[in-house]
């Protein structure tokens, strides 16, 4: 079972800069993905982190965070398996239901 410790972050975080320099992140899907990957330790943001740093509550969020993680087909089979393994580590991390909202 994955630990959500610093070094998980770090790397995580690697991970998403890495996607984001080959252009497979937008600046806003960055900004989403490491704000998620900085609260996994705590089992994610409250409701009110949220609404301060993105005006919604965690349902939408989770609907932005799972968007921005969905492979595109113009993303190379490694770039959607990083996106896909970052999903499924953070519906982990957040307690998400993988049904909420699913990766189309």
């Amino acid at each position: 079972m994955t630990r959500f410790d610093t070094e998980w972050v770090r790397q995580s975080m690697k991970t998403c800069a890495f996607l984001a320099k080959l252009h497979s992140l937008s600046r806003d899907d960055r900004e989403i993905i490491e704000f998620a990957l900085s609260w996994a330790p705590y089992g994610g943001a409250t409701s009110a982190d949220l609404l301060v740093a993105f005006g919604v509550h965690r349902d939408k969020f989770v609907e932005l965070l799972r968007a921005a993680l969905r492979p595109k087909s113009t993303d190379l089979d490694k770039l959607q398996d990083l996106k896909r393994n970052l999903d499924v580590s953070l519906q982990r991390a957040w307690n998400i239901d993988p049904a909420q909202t699913p990766s189309a």
